[in-house]
């Protein structure tokens, strides 16, 4: 099997995720029709609307699954990032050229490459705050000693800890 589904997501042999980020940006195609509709349409062609459902259509496209994909090549997320720019241009009125920084300023966003790393950090806290909480449960019910033999047998590989986004979350846990 070269590549499968799981949730959405298209995980390939290599894990270049090039199949997948290709294949979100094609189910993205729809929702151009929607906006240029919604556009030409009296009363629904407010530029708030018209972000509302970018964010609703297109960023919950290109953002689902990005705990996954985090590690893809630069290219391929620069092209998701691209994708929503193209939206983004098109309902706030801004021309083709307008630069990557401009358009999410405007519309008032973050850039989908730092909302990645936002979601993976907070992944992140939430897991090592499982993680604690375990620990405390652990501690009440079998006793310290116990609990540690427990911890040293589930504690994870060195590679399984080891993100891109390492010294950011530590800042943020306190590492």
């Amino acid at each position: 099997v070269k590549e499968s589904r799981y949730l959405g997501v298209t995980v390939d042999e290599s894990c270049t995720w090039r199949r997948h980020i290709n294949t979100v940006i094609e189910k993205t195609s729809s929702a151009w029709n929607l906006i240029k509709i919604l556009q030409k349409t009296p009363g629904c062609n407010s530029t708030k609307l018209l972000l509302h459902v970018v964010r609703a259509v297109v960023r919950s496209r290109l953002s689902y699954g990005q705990e996954a994909y985090f590690s893809a090549a630069k290219s391929h997320l620069l092209k998701l990032e691209s994708r929503e720019c193209c939206f983004l241009r098109a309902v706030l009125g801004l021309a083709r050229h307008t630069p990557r920084e401009v358009v999410y300023r405007e519309a008032g966003w973050l850039p989908l490459s730092s909302e990645r790393e936002l979601r993976c950090a907070q992944y992140q806290v939430r897991a090592r705050t499982v993680d604690n909480s375990t620990n405390v449960e652990l501690d009440a019910t079998f006793g310290r000693d116990a609990a540690d033999e427990v911890r040293l047998a589930a504690r994870p590989t060195v590679a399984a800890k080891t993100t891109p986004f390492g010294s950011f979350t530590q800042n943020l846990i306190g590492d």
